[in-house]
């Protein structure tokens, strides 16, 4: 199996333009709460159906009430 090639990325707009990190503006744009899964990527839950995420997710969502 052939190496995949490395680059170097030489800033944040790189990156933001590689969609490797989201832009904290996208969740302000949008007009309710995120999806669970969504919620647990963003915020590095590895397991969104763990009784963690979901007390977590809870709490997110009840800021939105």
């Amino acid at each position: 199996m052939p190496k995949a090639k490395k680059t170097k990325i030489k800033s944040v707009e790189e990156k933001q333009e590689l969609e490797e990190i989201l832009p904290l503006t996208v969740n302000s744009e949008k007009s309710g709460p995120m999806s669970k899964e969504v919620w647990c990527k963003a915020n590095d839950i590895a397991r969104p159906g763990s009784n963690h995420a979901q007390t977590e997710y809870d709490k997110y969502l009840a800021s939105f009430a």
